[in-house]
């Protein structure tokens, strides 16, 4: 009987599958002090996307990647 660890078993931190969890654009981001004037809901009704009213820039609706965008030029 082999008791030595399979290719299954992996040493630090498990990874977490993100794709799982949906990410969808809410409205209350708007608020948002570094938000606000520009971010919109996208076009189309896309759930998974945001869109810039100043650069007309659509971006996944994720806060880090709006919070990232707010830091750009635009």
């Amino acid at each position: 009987m082999d008791l030595s660890p399979g290719p299954s078993t992996s040493i630090g931190p498990a990874k977490v599958d993100w794709t799982r969890y949906g990410k969808r654009y809410r409205s209350d981001w708007e608020h948002l002090p570094e938000c606000e004037g520009w971010l919109v809901r996208a076009l189309g009704g896309d759930p998974s996307k945001a869109r810039c009213r100043l650069c007309r820039k659509e971006i996944r609706a994720h806060l880090g990647d709006i919070k990232k965008h707010a830091r750009s030029d635009m």
